[in-house]
């Protein structure tokens, strides 16, 4: 069980280096790294708080560019996982995708203090496609 969680994880890692290679290709004047810390978000299940009630968030791939931030979060979905299975994936398309980024916009929109201006992609694509 423990490979078959690496193989999830270095394929997710993989489209995360490849994500923030185009973003550097596309934006050569904006910082843009992986893992990087995000503070002042709100706490939230398995964050590490701090003294001032926020937890240390990492980003899958962060960019700064002219004072603005983004923050992109990456997920690979199996559209055939139980999870996922809808009466209405035989009729359309991205069912799995759509679902994980509506639950990932839900769960960033709930930690981002209001101060703050942070701009949140959720990449997230099929594993079959």
């Amino acid at each position: 069980m423990g490979s078959w969680i690496n193989v999830i994880s270095e394929r997710h890692d993989r489209v995360r280096d490849a994500l923030a290679q185009t973003l550097k290709m596309c934006f050569p004047e904006a910082m843009v790294s992986t893992e990087e810390e995000v503070p002042g978000l709100v706490p939230a299940i398995g964050g590490a708080a701090d003294g001032q009630e926020r937890c240390r968030v990492r980003s899958d791939v962060y960019m700064e560019k002219g004072g603005s931030v983004t923050i992109f979060d990456v997920s690979i979905v199996n559209p055939g996982a139980c999870s996922y299975t809808d009466p209405k994936s035989a009729e359309y398309t991205d069912v799995a995708a759509k679902d994980r980024e509506r639950k990932k916009w839900q769960a960033f929109h709930e930690r981002v203090p209001p101060d703050r201006q942070i701009t949140f992609i959720p990449f997230v694509v099929e594993a079959t496609g």
